[in-house]
């Protein structure tokens, strides 16, 4: 009989998905290349063995909470005299997101402005 896999914990799978995202912003190609698509960041962490649904689940959490952040592309194009949609989604870290991992900066806004 096969052992059932430990289901990881959600902060720990938020933890290694922010990580991802915080690691492209840090580490840039070019002015896109810190955008991640949903398949980048399901192939990189099923190293450590995170399955899709639970990267999902908890992407979607950083985003709800300003961890993260969903950009969506749309463009159009013809083909014939048809028109055609395409929709481009891409994730990268926010700023509450890289204040996670550096800390206080002095180029941090504050809500008491005196």
């Amino acid at each position: 009989m096969k052992k059932a896999k430990a289901e990881p914990s959600d902060d720990f799978v938020r933890e290694a998905v922010l990580k991802l995202l915080y690691n492209a912003w840090k580490n840039p190609k070019g002015m896109e290349s810190n955008k991640l698509k949903i398949t980048d960041i399901c192939r990189d962490l099923k190293t450590q063995d995170i399955e899709k649904k639970y990267v999902i689940r908890n992407l979607w959490y950083l985003i709800e909470t300003g961890w993260a952040i969903e950009e969506i592309k749309v463009s159009t194009f013809k083909k014939g005299s048809m028109s055609y949609t395409n929709e481009k989604k891409t994730y990268r870290v926010s700023k509450d997101g890289i204040d996670y991992f550096e800390g206080n900066s002095k180029f941090q806004k504050s809500n008491n402005l005196t």
